[in-house]
């Protein structure tokens, strides 16, 4: 649990640290979300040893300690990222996860917002989608999240952004993009064919 937490305080003190580095309307359909391993226009595909993804053209990973993934993506003065995550349930369970996740960003934030709701799944999967709203600063901030468990392993799939009504459609189908395509050891983990919900509930922090 230790490595657990330290990992993740250690992405926090990372992503602040570029931020503080920098700080000084589309529609839907032209932007939809696309099953496993199609490319969309103006996108491009990165791979590593163990990854590969579909991302923007525009996006530059980076290498950074115990992430699967992760890139900087800088528009005018703000910093944003998208990362994604991965431990063992041996270490943590993804409720136990989610309860970390809440702790970290209170202490940026001890006034931010959020939805979150459990998703069920035809094939008896299920995960976690959390949207968080935050303030830094004068930025108000969007942060997608999604906690997925399959087999002994839990993936956490984040993307930060501004929280702006003109692109916040656009930024939940590039969310929802780049994580169905995602491939760990040749295989994808959220399988965008299977991702055929069966039951939503919102949750409130309390309920974990």
């Amino acid at each position: 649990m230790k490595n657990i937490l330290s990992c993740f305080i250690l992405l926090i003190l990372f992503v602040n640290c570029n931020d503080k580095k920098s700080r000084s309307t589309s529609k839907e359909n032209n932007n939809k979300v696309v099953g496993n391993n199609q490319l969309l226009p103006g996108w491009k595909t990165y791979e590593t040893k163990d990854v590969k993804v579909n991302i923007p053209s525009i996006w530059k990973p980076e290498t950074i300690k115990d992430a699967l993934f992760y890139t900087p993506i800088n528009k005018g003065k703000n910093d944003f990222y998208y990362v994604i995550l991965n431990y063992n349930t041996s270490q943590i369970n993804s409720k136990d996860y989610l309860k970390e996740v809440f702790k970290e960003i209170s202490k940026k934030d001890s006034n931010f917002n959020y939805n979150l709701k459990k998703i069920s799944f035809k094939n008896t999967n299920q995960c976690y989608y959390l949207e968080l709203f935050t303030n830094e600063g004068s930025f108000k901030y969007k942060i997608y999240t999604l906690i997925y468990e399959v087999g002994n392993q839990i993936y956490d799939f984040s993307y930060k952004t501004l929280d702006d009504k003109k692109e916040n459609a656009k930024n939940y189908q590039t969310f929802y993009s780049v994580l169905f395509s995602f491939e760990f050891k040749y295989d994808n983990v959220v399988d965008g064919e299977k991702f055929v919900i069966d039951d939503t509930k919102t949750l409130k922090y309390e309920d974990l």
